[in-house]
């Protein structure tokens, strides 16, 4: 009956490989839908070295084509922005993809056709220190607007997190909101003139106290001309307000914050706040 047991204890073959424990667990984050009836997602993928692969589907009312990849082999859609990433890729206009490459940390676009899509083109330069991520489309201004960080002072209490505006036409970048110690969720209005963003600070984690603030912007530059806080600022109770969004029916801000105990949806009306979970 042992005629099999041939190896020393513990030194067998185990057909229990970490390829066949991994070969399920296919991450799946970012979803993005667009108005021409795209699905993009982000799919993580453990049998390619974890590489993250932005992947595209047609859908009207069902699925018309198998899910293609939009990134290439050699290229990894993730951010490293505040270490752990997060908000690595957008979809502007339904007709451009900007995302953050791995190995780089650089911005790269491609051009997204119904058939064909095109190559990855870096937007901003190589060998800068810095780090993109929440990138959302400035159309009019011809820029994007992302949270920023800049590592060229590499220790941990040295990096300068910021919003901050990048120029499509030759990748610089111009510093739009600084002074806090983490950004996240830049949102536009539909004229491009308020932008609303979420910040905190050390030791606070952005679910335990952030702020949620408004800036008018100039309409040609683009520059902040003035700032509003909405929720979570000095004064105010502390709580964790997340998810801004201007919403495309009514054009107000809305956004999520625990001021209740619970996270719930609430309205920006420009003097006050309207819980609107609780009409």
């Amino acid at each position: 009956g042992n005629q099999n047991m041939k190896a020393a204890y513990g030194a067998w073959r185990s057909p229990i490989t970490t390829q066949l424990i991994t070969a399920g667990s296919l991450k799946l984050g970012a979803v993005r839908c667009c108005e021409n009836g795209y699905v993009y997602w982000n799919e993580s993928r453990p049998l390619e070295a974890g590489r993250s692969v932005i992947v595209r589907s047609k859908i009207t009312g069902e699925v018309e084509a198998p899910p293609k990849d939009i990134t290439p082999p050699d290229f990894n859609a993730r951010t490293t922005v505040h270490e752990y990433g997060g908000g690595e890729y957008c979809v502007a206009d339904d007709e451009t993809l900007f995302f953050s490459n791995f190995t780089d940390q650089r911005i790269y676009r491609q051009k997204l056709g119904a058939t064909e899509v095109t190559p990855p083109e870096a937007v901003t330069p190589a060998d800068v220190p810095l780090r993109f991520a929440d990138f959302i489309m400035d159309a009019s201004r011809r820029r994007l607007i992302a949270v920023v960080e800049d590592h060229t002072e590499d220790e941990p209490s040295k990096v300068v997190n910021y919003i901050g505006a990048v120029s499509l036409d030759n990748g610089s970048v111009q510093v739009l909101v600084e002074g806090d110690d983490f950004y996240s969720s830049p949102k536009l209005s539909k004229d491009g003139q308020k932008l609303a963003f979420v910040s905190w600070n050390h030791p606070m984690m952005p679910w335990d106290s952030t702020e949620l603030t408004v800036c008018d912007l100039s309409v040609t530059e683009g520059t902040v001309v003035s700032t509003r806080s909405v929720a979570g600022g000095k004064g105010d109770v502390v709580q964790s307000v997340m998810a801004p969004l201007f919403s495309p029916i009514d054009g107000m801000l809305y956004f999520t914050t625990d001021k209740s105990g619970w996270w719930s949806i609430w309205r920006d009306n420009l003097d006050s706040m309207e819980d609107e979970s609780q009409e």
